[in-house]
């Protein structure tokens, strides 16, 4: 089933659905890495050896590709962290570590830390007086 959160991201909580990122990310890799070791097994000859060598930097390099293609997506979230705790101190005067429980209990009603989660931001709950 997939349900879409507040920040408007949408998850998924069956981990064997076939989404096309998952295929690219994940699954073309592996089928990558099997026909690699497939021909070396069928033809150990120097054919077999190159048709590996191929299938097998292929596969590496998709790998590697979309690992960075995360890190860029990491350092975007990071980002949109950072934005959200100036307009918390915009509106609130104070930073987001800094706030006192009551100010985060307000903020967690009109909704400003809807990225509590994805940031360094404590939660209400987490303070204690």
């Amino acid at each position: 089933m997939i349900t879409s959160t507040l920040d408007g991201t949408r998850w998924c909580d069956d981990p064997c659905v076939f989404t096309p990122v998952r295929l690219v990310r994940f699954w073309f890799p592996l089928v990558l890495i099997v026909v690699a070791v497939a021909m070396l097994i069928i033809s150990p000859d120097i054919v077999g050896i190159e048709g590996f060598a191929l299938m097998f930097g292929g596969a590496l390099g998709v790998i590697v590709s979309n690992r960075i293609h995360r890190m860029g997506l990491a350092g975007e979230r990071d980002r949109d962290a950072e934005l959200d705790a100036r307009a918390f101190l915009d509106r609130y005067g104070v930073w987001p570590d800094e706030a006192s429980p009551e100010q985060l209990d307000e903020a967690s009603r009109d909704r400003d830390l809807h990225r509590a989660a994805s940031s360094s931001w404590p939660s209400p709950r987490a303070r204690r007086p």
